[in-house]
């Protein structure tokens, strides 16, 4: 059964940072899933920060944007959510 994995990336040498929603039964395939993403996206030095699997309960209490990545990942595969430049190295 397929878990939900929230990956977290940076790109362009730290300077980016993304959350991917994966739905996959494998970490590392959720990781490289993810990683996958963010290059088709146009995006480079894509690194993976760290990952985990997230419970219904906990998207259930997470903001809107989180809830809606859980559904498209549910439905499409993935699901990804940017954020401003962020220095995170």
């Amino acid at each position: 059964m397929a878990a939900l994995w929230i990956v977290l990336l940076t790109a362009e040498g730290g300077g980016r940072a993304f959350n991917v929603i994966v739905h996959e039964d494998v970490r590392e395939v959720a990781e490289a899933t993810a990683v996958a993403a963010v290059l088709e996206d146009g995006w480079h030095d894509v690194r993976v920060m760290r990952s985990g699997s997230i419970s219904d309960a906990r998207i259930a209490d997470a903001k809107v944007e989180f809830q809606e990545a859980a559904s498209a990942a549910r439905e499409f595969g993935w699901s990804m959510i940017r954020y401003r430049p962020t220095n995170l190295v």
